[in-house]
């Protein structure tokens, strides 16, 4: 009875580094269907609301909107950050989205959020990396749709 090689190079080692590949590729395509699914399914719609830093406290109050495949957060308009591309993906009703924004003086912010009928909530990160040191906060937003 012959036996089976599982050496580096072998067949059945190729077979299964292939099987991977192509494990990887349709998962990755899938992400990438997901968040076209929702595409633009939040454009038309502005959310009035409250900006809290991580202990809970209400800092500002802001307005969000959505259009033309961007989201803008008129505080962040304030702090240096223009509208930004948005991505989402809908389930069981319920609008993900997801958003970067940076600007080279202000740094970086990442919100993640969820759409549930006329309400949104997102948290998010602003991060400014300096040479000696990164600052860092965590803040969330909580709105209600204005039409």
């Amino acid at each position: 009875m012959p036996q089976r090689s599982s050496a580096p190079g072998s067949l059945p080692s190729i077979q299964l580094a292939g099987a991977l590949v192509l494990c990887l590729a349709l998962l990755l395509g899938t992400e990438a269907q997901s968040r076209e699914t929702g595409a633009r399914s939040l454009d038309g719609r502005t959310f009035h609301g409250e900006i809290r830093d991580e202990k809970g406290i209400v800092r500002y109050k802001d307005v969000l909107t959505f259009k033309d495949g961007q989201f803008q957060s008129e505080k962040c308009r304030e702090f240096g950050f223009g509208d930004s591309p948005y991505w989402t993906r809908v389930e069981q009703g319920v609008v993900h989205f997801l958003v970067e924004s940076a600007n080279p003086s202000t740094g970086e912010m990442v919100f993640k959020g969820e759409v549930r009928g006329d309400q949104v909530e997102w948290k998010g990160a602003w991060t400014k990396k300096r040479w000696y040191w990164t600052l860092s906060r965590d803040v969330s937003f909580t709105g209600t749709q204005r039409k």
